[in-house]
């Protein structure tokens, strides 16, 4: 598979590029009409051959934009993205401390001076006696790390799990500040509206609740 650097960089209109990388008209036309099950495709098998060919030379460079697009604009190969790894603490301690460092220096969480006792925390909390911080439950494991008094790598690592990995959860708590916040409630201040989400939030799992 070609590294997605090689694709950003790849000019589609080149003629040696599409040599290289295009399918013949037949092949091309083919395989969208098979695998892509569009009954608007189905016409295309019964166009002339010059009709095919001009379809292929036009749409099989435009797909290479679009593809180029997506891996110049999408995080595929983001190094703070794929730095998220240490989250787990799986792995080799080395990579584990690479990560971490590469998450906060993007984004500054503790003070570079800090480092050096970042870098004991991890060393403590990857050897083979601290194996009961290995859990499945990534949110728990932090907390556990946290309470046990480890504040470099569980403030990084706080930091790193609240950030949101997409915007929905911010658009469903602005649908749920807008029905509690109605019309009919419109009086209410920020500190009770800010309140009834935090209750909202922590209890909206939970069937019964005990005063």
């Amino acid at each position: 598979m070609m590294p997605i650097e090689n694709l950003t960089n790849l000019k589609w209109g080149n003629h040696q590029v599409q040599t290289d990388n295009f399918r013949s008209h037949e092949d091309f036309i083919g395989y969208i009409t098979e695998k892509l099950d569009f009954n608007c495709l189905n016409p295309i098998k019964q166009w002339n051959l010059d009709d095919q060919k001009n379809f292929s030379k036009t749409f099989q460079p435009f797909l290479g934009e679009i593809l180029k697009l997506f891996c110049k604009y999408l995080p595929f190969d983001d190094p703070v993205l794929n730095s998220l790894d240490f989250l787990s603490l799986r792995g080799e301690t080395e990579a584990i401390e690479n990560n971490f460092l590469t998450f906060n220096r993007y984004f500054n969480v503790i003070p570079k001076e800090d480092e050096g006792n970042l870098i004991d925390e991890l060393v403590q909390l990857t050897s083979p006696e601290s194996y009961n911080y290995r859990e499945d439950d990534i949110y728990k494991l932090w907390e556990r790390v946290h309470k046990d008094g480890y504040q470099y790598a569980s403030k990084i690592a706080l930091t790193a799990l609240s950030l949101p990995t997409s915007s929905a959860i911010v658009e469903q708590k602005f649908s749920i500040m807008k029905i509690i916040k109605s019309k009919l409630r419109n009086q209410l201040s920020t500190r009770a509206l800010q309140s009834l989400l935090l209750i909202d939030q922590e209890f909206k799992e939970k069937r019964s609740y005990q005063l």
